[in-house]
């Protein structure tokens, strides 16, 4: 297959090599970091990583050869995010921060992605004062490269699980970030299991590196900061995962579902995948923590995250979001897409574990 016609045929543009990009060096610090991970976590064959030149908020897996492709304008608006969370000194542990919340309404339809839109991004003390912080500085690298290995690690879920593998072509499979109705019913609940397979493959893998990084005694001084200040055991760090998942979901997600609208379309709604990843979360055997704990934990993260997204966007938050998705006809829907969860799970699985090594 040739990757470089279908990226032009799905409108993903063409690679880009970050390294050369002289106004903004975070998409090549976010692609080198994540290719580590990977490395890291994938010792069973071989997988490319790249960003493209669309200027859609976009991610994508290819299958032959295995490859995940980042546009540039979903790595964009990650960055522009995490600056936005930074710069309102919601972080309070980092940095002299003094944090204003004067909120006049409620966070509504894609209002980060619009938002976000209207933001300068430019790596300068002029547009963002906190850059003098040397705290804040190593904050925002956690925040952007966060969320970019979550996006990562959901398209190697789908690698992984080979849910491209039943096609008979080599055209990419998932496309991230476009919510295209299925007009077949059945259809669009196996889009959507694959979907919430890889998001289940994503937290699991999160939080198996982020365990192996920061289980040694000594660590550079950034990463002990970050130990001390967020990072300080399992439940902090399933935090932290739980926090980077819930940031990529607000970015992409539409706010506005119906239960028809969820029943055709090609990924579920942000909401419900946010709910899924907190069952899962209850089923994280390797956090060697009570089941109790992991729950409040649960707790805690939906109300952090929340508080997060408010304070950065200057809105009240929007507590309903998960209860939006819980209704008769959202859970008889959802009930089907567990159903068929267990037939994309380890059909084609490439490798067999997801353990992180040196």
């Amino acid at each position: 297959m040739s990757l470089s016609k279908e990226f032009f045929e799905d409108d993903l543009g063409f690679r880009v090599d970050t390294s050369a990009i002289d106004d903004n060096y975070w998409p090549h610090i976010c692609l080198f970091d994540s290719k580590q991970m990977i490395r890291s976590l994938v010792r069973d064959f071989d997988i490319d990583l790249l960003i493209t030149s669309s200027k859609k908020i976009q991610a994508a897996a290819a299958f032959e050869p295995p490859t995940i492709i980042v546009t540039m304008g979903l790595a964009l608006n990650i960055c522009k995010l995490a600056a936005r969370l930074v710069g309102s000194g919601v972080f309070v542990k980092f940095g002299e921060t003094d944090p204003k919340w004067s909120p006049k309404e409620q966070i509504a339809t894609s209002v980060i992605e619009n938002e976000l839109q209207e933001d300068i991004f430019i790596w300068n003390p002029a547009f963002f004062p906190w850059i003098d912080s040397g705290e804040r500085q190593i904050l925002y690298v956690f925040l952007v490269t966060s969320m970019f290995r979550y996006i990562v690690l959901h398209e190697l879920g789908h690698v992984h699980f080979g849910h491209g593998r039943h096609r008979k072509s080599n055209k990419l499979l998932m496309i991230d970030g476009v919510h295209e109705d299925c007009r077949e019913y059945l259809k669009a609940i196996d889009l959507q299991a694959k979907e919430v397979v890889a998001d289940g493959y994503a937290l699991n893998a999160m939080l198996s590196y982020l365990n192996y990084e920061y289980s040694f005694d000594q660590l550079d001084p950034a990463r002990q900061m970050l130990r001390e200040k967020m990072l300080p055991d399992a439940r902090h760090r399933l935090r932290a995962s739980l926090i980077a998942a819930f940031l990529v979901f607000q970015l992409l997600d539409r706010l506005d579902w119906t239960p028809e609208e969820a029943r055709y379309a090609s990924h579920p709604p942000a909401p419900f995948r946010m709910k899924t990843l907190y069952a899962a979360s209850l089923e994280q055997k390797n956090l060697g923590l009570p089941e109790q704990q992991i729950g409040e934990e649960i707790r805690d993260t939906h109300l952090i995250s929340h508080a997060i997204i408010a304070v950065g966007f200057d809105k009240f938050p929007n507590f309903d979001w998960i209860k939006s998705v819980t209704t008769a006809d959202f859970d008889a829907h959802f009930g089907r897409i567990h159903q068929n969860m267990p037939k994309w799970i380890g059909v084609y699985s490439r490798g067999n574990n997801i353990k992180a090594k040196a």
